[in-house]
């Protein structure tokens, strides 16, 4: 394989991608800036997100994909949202009240809260969600991991009490994620779901398009702003920035990054913005560590060696990005600072000789479902053969490349983009033998030990240490090449304001509730 430089890369976009970049010329164009002081009520917004065909839903135990963030995070509320820069801030839970040995919360609710169909949002409400998140296969399996569920108690209409199996340090950090959104009790079918969220579902057709009207009664007043939402499911990139150049949606998700590269140098070129959000989309190489030749921990740490990180994000994400260390939570508290994982070749190769496994043969998976992947496949593999390994790179149809019933979780070399709210929701959805989506089949003891002591310890000092622990043998030993942190690169047109308020955080936090259009 020649080598793919950033200007083969540039090569390799499609006619309609070329057709955009020459359309970002030098023409005349307004500055976006989202600057308009008073929100204005009414219009239908229209939002294009990468879609994931029939496999599409509004259950947040399976969420998935980007444009399953999006459906969700419409319709129902967390108990705590995620804010500007990592904070967290009240969602449906006001406080959380732990004891002195943080072996007991009460959860403290948000009252006036009523559901779409009226009834008032309560206590059982949270005691169903999260119970029904014991189950191993709900994707926030993780939230609960520590908690009694069968001692959950209602002690009034709005106050959760919740024991815990172990000291939890910090409950509430791990209820901001999308698969912890509250359902109303007794809620089994989510094809039409009754949500407290900012927008009502009218209509959901998966692989094709839903629309929401308006909740009237939302807590947040006076969000939302616009009465309708319309959310339509892209077949591809670049089938997204055609639609929002012709009008047919306010917003797409995501730009290519080639496309966002010539934006970002020319910014009035268009009658769209861009919107880069930096923070990290954890760009991952997972290997099935219960399947040869990724059973052994040398072969794993062989793959960690071989790409070199700087030019794998300059070349495959155009720049927005940065090198990640084999490690989730850059930037996030008790991130642990590693020495650097980056292209190590010759050390590569003797740890593939000493596993004998030198000249070794793979298939690496990969999907167009979500931005940069099936680039990154490519680059990898002309890294790997430069350590004597031949890796044939397999494109699959992201609905079945993100479908538990098919191939997700099932390939024993693939890819993946995660965003990350805090350490412990990372390991534990992730990594600990007991994640519910442990993608690479990892099953580590003493790193299943070290992270519930780290999650246990209060003194924030001897957290930190405890996490930095649980970090190194990770870094060390899993089976994640984190090999990058990718920015989030949207468009959106000139007569939508509000955006800078919120639109696909790095932690998956979509708020297009404070958008408002302005014409």
């Amino acid at each position: 394989m020649s080598e793919m430089t950033r200007s083969t890369f540039l090569k390799r976009a499609t006619a309609a991608e070329l057709a955009i970049l020459g359309a970002l010329g030098p023409a005349a164009g307004r500055s976006l800036a989202g600057t308009a002081a008073t929100p204005r009520r009414g219009g239908t917004l229209h939002v294009g997100v990468i879609g994931n065909g029939p496999s599409e839903t509004y259950n947040p135990a399976v969420l998935n994909s980007p444009i399953d963030f999006l459906h969700a995070s419409t319709v129902f509320d967390p108990l705590v949202r995620i804010g500007p820069n990592f904070n967290f801030v009240p969602g449906l839970a006001l406080r959380w009240v732990a004891n002195k040995t943080a072996t007991a919360y009460e959860i403290h609710l948000r009252p006036g809260v009523r559901w779409h169909d009226g009834k008032p949002f309560t206590a059982d409400d949270v005691i169903y969600t999260m119970r029904t998140m014991g189950s191993p296969s709900h994707f926030g399996h993780f939230a609960v991991a520590s908690v009694n569920l069968r001692g959950l108690q209602k002690k009034g209409a709005l106050i959760v009490h919740v024991p815990m199996s172990r000291p939890q340090a910090r409950l509430s950090d791990l209820f901001s994620f999308v698969n912890t959104l509250i359902v109303q009790n007794g809620t089994k079918d989510f094809s039409k779901p009754v949500g407290t969220g900012p927008f009502k579902l009218q209509s959901f057709a998966p692989g094709q398009q839903s629309t929401a009207t308006r909740n009237a009664d939302y807590w947040d007043s006076p969000r939302p702003y616009v009465d309708q939402l319309v959310i339509t499911s892209l077949s591809d990139p670049p089938s997204g920035l055609n639609a929002l150049q012709a009008g047919q949606v306010d917003a797409v998700y995501p730009i290519p990054f080639p496309i966002a590269a010539a934006k970002k140098q020319n910014p009035s070129s268009s009658s769209w913005a861009l919107i880069e959000q930096t923070g990290g989309f954890h760009q991952t190489i997972y290997m099935r560590a219960d399947l040869a030749p990724f059973k052994d921990p040398r072969v794993r740490l062989a793959m960690k060696l071989i790409p070199d990180r700087k030019k794998m994000i300059d070349t495959v994400l155009s720049g927005f990005g940065e090198p990640g260390n084999d490690l989730f939570g850059k930037s996030l508290p008790n991130y642990a600072t590693l020495p650097q994982h980056d292209q190590d070749i010759a050390r590569a190769k003797s740890l593939l000789k000493a596993a004998g496994r030198a000249g070794m043969h793979v298939t690496l998976q990969t999907s167009d479902g979500l931005p940069g992947l099936t680039d990154a496949a490519a680059f990898y593999a002309q890294e790997a053969a430069k350590a004597g390994v031949k890796v044939d790179v397999k494109t699959v149809p992201g609905p079945a490349y993100f479908n538990p019933s098919l191939l997700y979780m099932k390939m024993p070399f693939a890819q993946d983009s995660w965003p990350i709210v805090s350490l412990a929701h990372a390991y534990n959805l992730l990594g600990t033998s007991t994640a519910p989506v442990n993608e690479g089949h990892y099953h580590d003891p003493a790193f299943d030990a070290l992270v519930t002591k780290a999650e246990s310890t209060l003194a924030p000092g001897r957290a930190k240490s405890s996490w930095a622990a649980a970090q190194r043998r990770f870094w060390q030993d899993s089976s994640y090449i984190v090999w990058g942190l990718r920015h989030s690169t949207s468009g959106v047109a000139a007569k939508v304001e509000g955006w800078e308020r919120g639109w696909l955080y790095p932690l998956g936090d979509l708020k297009v509730w404070n958008w408002w259009l302005n014409s």
